[in-house]
């Protein structure tokens, strides 16, 4: 069951976040409503061709090989600008949910952008250790340090960590934007990693369904093989105090998709 966020754990959150560049936060979210984004992902996933090709621009897989393969099952499948092709995502209890938490957490915030990961059962594929600042075309923030810009990782399910939980490296944010090499993915885009780090310095966060980690685009971090039969989903928010902007000039420049899945 849901609970609403007191002040002493906007506190802790805000904290956690200022300290290591990261906060857990559990009964965050109903069953109910977690479920309802289960199901949009499932329309979502059948609304759009399949299987997925080379050369797809929102659906990709994120497992590392040689594009041009041809279609073949999913190692990890990404959809890229997900409330952009199902824009009922934006009114799901979760959402509102998540921008409430971080305008109190950090003031007020703007949806920026946000993808969906699944990772089927015994997939042995890893998001590699990784700053998302990497990834980054617009400024949005990122460099500005302090809470300017949030990511909002929530679980689709109770994730272990031999699901593929995150983990992070406490207080990485402050040690500025570290070296990045590229690497390519199944479907022929570049990802990008860093330097895996000592053991002793990782700290992986196993939640329930209903909970969220929260990270800065500073925070080194990384998500493991799913080892189980059970699938693992995860909706990824980004906020950020230029989120509105952000969205204007992807629009502007025909980089957000048009609606696939209709209200």
């Amino acid at each position: 069951m849901e609970r609403a966020m007191s002040a002493f754990d906007v506190a802790t959150a805000r904290s956690s976040l200022i300290r290591d560049g990261f906060t857990v936060i559990r009964d965050a979210f109903s069953a109910r409503s977690v479920e309802e984004i289960v199901e949009i992902h499932r329309l979502l996933v059948a609304a759009l061709d399949d299987p997925v090709r080379p050369g797809d621009r929102f659906r990709m897989d994120m497992g590392r090989g040689l594009a041009g393969a041809g279609p073949a099952r999913l190692s990890q499948h990404e959809i890229r600008y997900a409330s952009n092709l199902a824009p009922r995502l934006m009114a799901t209890e979760v959402f509102v949910r998540s921008q409430r938490l971080v305008d109190a957490i950090a003031g007020p915030m703007h949806f920026a952008f946000d993808h969906i990961i699944f990772k089927p059962g015994h997939s042995a594929t890893t998001t590699p250790w990784h700053q998302d600042i990497a990834y980054r075309k617009l400024g949005g923030g990122a460099h500005a340090g302090g809470l300017a810009r949030l990511h909002l990782w929530i679980p689709l399910q109770d994730t272990s960590l031999e699901q593929g939980c995150m983990e992070f490296v406490p207080g990485s944010h402050r040690a500025g934007v570290m070296p990045h090499r590229p690497f390519t993915r199944i479907s022929g885009t570049l990802g990008r990693e860093a330097a895996v780090p000592q053991a002793g310095e990782r700290v992986a966060c196993p939640i329930e369904a209903g909970g969220l980690t929260i990270h800065t685009p500073l925070t080194l971090h990384y998500t493991g093989a799913n080892l189980t039969p059970r699938a693992r989903g995860a909706w990824i928010i980004q906020f950020s105090r230029f989120g509105r902007m952000e969205r204007a000039i992807k629009r502007g420049l025909g980089i957000a998709p048009r609606t696939v899945l209709a209200e």
